[in-house]
């Protein structure tokens, strides 16, 4: 028979098990939307691009535009999307000339890369405003020069 330092010990585990089960889970998240598009410039895809979702009362959320000028928004490291709501786009200001240094390259003749703008200034700061809806959201994006 169980004594009582045992049914204790068994209780204490139980609920512990319980309490930690609760824990990582992402009830305080707020609710986050898949977003992509596509940005061109003159009707020309626009490729290295990181494109930025100022979501209203939350965080930040960052995407790259690949060589088809397409991009998928990133809100944290495994999560997809943008925060539901208003959010401002914007664009880094700076995308790599030539090859990005990494620990991989950056003995092979790339010792120097600059940084420099690659579309007109006003795109760095808001210059879209969107409505990001609970779901799937595609928002293509056209740069006048």
């Amino acid at each position: 028979m169980p004594t009582t330092i045992q049914k204790n010990l068994c209780l204490f585990g139980c609920a512990t098990a319980l309490w930690l089960s609760g824990c990582g889970q992402k009830s305080n998240q707020p609710a986050v939307a898949k977003v992509t598009g596509r940005v061109t410039l003159s009707g020309q895809p626009v490729a290295g691009l990181t494109v930025i979702y100022n979501a209203q009362g939350g965080r930040p959320s960052y995407g790259e535009t690949d060589r088809d000028g397409f991009y998928r928004m990133q809100y944290t490291h495994d999560e997809q999307g943008v925060k539901v709501g208003e959010a401002g786009i914007t664009f880094d200001p700076f995308s790599f000339e030539g090859t990005p240094p990494t620990p991989m390259n950056r003995n092979q003749g790339n010792a120097l890369v600059k940084a420099r703008p690659k579309i007109p200034e006003k795109y760095f700061r808001v210059f879209q405003t969107v409505q990001v809806e609970p779901g799937s959201n595609e928002f293509d994006i056209e740069i006048a020069p």
